[in-house]
């Protein structure tokens, strides 16, 4: 994932370790300026990044305990939200089978 704010920008590789650890890798690029960019600036950036990764983290091991527990099924698609997810995953879906079907 690229993300671009102000004068940073920075990329996050999420590398799958099992079905349930991922590494995400950050690399961050900030923007020169006439002046460059001082180091606490940096600094202050990346800290600024951790915490939101760290928050990110807590909601994404909060959803997956939620989704192993036995009180889980399934779920639907949020029909105002995520008829973009579901469309994908029915084309998906399709050409999975038809992968199949011709093996």
């Amino acid at each position: 994932m690229i993300n671009r704010y102000g004068p940073i920008m920075d990329t996050n590789w999420v590398v799958p370790l099992s079905f349930d650890k991922t590494r995400v890798v950050f690399d961050f690029f900030f923007q020169e300026t006439a002046g460059g960019r001082s180091q606490e600036f940096i600094e202050r950036s990346i800290a600024a990044s951790h915490r939101v990764q760290e928050e990110d983290v807590a909601i994404s091991e909060s959803v997956q305990r939620g989704l192993a527990s036995s009180a889980y099924d399934r779920g639907i698609y949020a029909p105002t939200l995520e008829m973009a997810a579901y469309h994908f995953h029915r084309l998906l879906a399709a050409d999975l089978r038809l992968g199949a079907a011709s093996s």
